[in-house]
């Protein structure tokens, strides 16, 4: 199902594109994001059968990469966009995201110079569970390469709330069972780092 409906987002990215909607903004973007802390917070049975809650704050970095194609309606400086991909998210996460974004520029024509970003959506674990949330916000600087092309260079800051399926008994040390997982929710904070093609 989902990836039927990332298909089908991609055959509209090209069928719009070659239509040459006027107004229409479209493309692929892809990049890395650098978690840098989480908050971890997870309920489970131990081994001996006691439940067992766990509540804390890591700091360990974590690289992830991801991938997104995007296509939405430019007018004045402004974009608003949908945007559809693969995401990785802290150690273990990986999602198929659906976003809502928005870019204002400081030029009026968006061709070229400074923007601010912003998008926040929700994504869909790709091995099935809790659906997670999203939310970006930064900083591009989009450099033109002809009159229909462009590459957008990006920075900022992610956040997301996952729902890890492996965890660690602090109190044994051994891998839960996901059947004895009763809750589990890490908040991630990440710096994220991306180059957009722009058709």
């Amino acid at each position: 199902m989902r990836r039927s409906a990332l298909v089908a987002i991609l055959v509209l990215l090209g069928t719009a594109a070659y239509a040459g909607t006027p107004g229409l903004v479209w493309g692929v973007s892809w990049g890395t994001s650098v978690s840098f802390a989480s908050w971890d917070r997870a309920s489970f049975l131990t081994a001996d059968r006691y439940l067992a809650e766990t509540d804390e704050i890591n700091t360990a970095g974590h690289f992830n990469g991801f991938i997104d194609a995007y296509m939405g309606i430019g007018t004045g400086r402004n974009e608003l966009t949908i945007n559809a991909g693969w995401h990785g998210a802290g150690g273990s996460a990986r999602l198929f995201p659906v976003m809502l974004g928005w870019n204002w520029f400081r030029n009026a024509d968006r061709t070229e110079g400074l923007f601010i970003r912003t998008a926040a959506g929700a994504g869909f674990p790709e091995n099935g569970g809790k659906l997670c949330g999203l939310a970006d916000l930064g900083l591009g600087i989009r450099q033109r390469l002809s009159r229909r092309l462009s590459i957008d260079y990006g920075i900022g800051l992610n956040t997301s709330l996952v729902h890890p399926d492996r965890l660690t008994d602090p109190y044994s040390g051994n891998i839960v069972n996901k059947e004895d997982i009763r809750s589990s929710k890490s908040l991630l904070g990440a710096l994220k780092m991306s180059i957009r093609l722009n058709f």
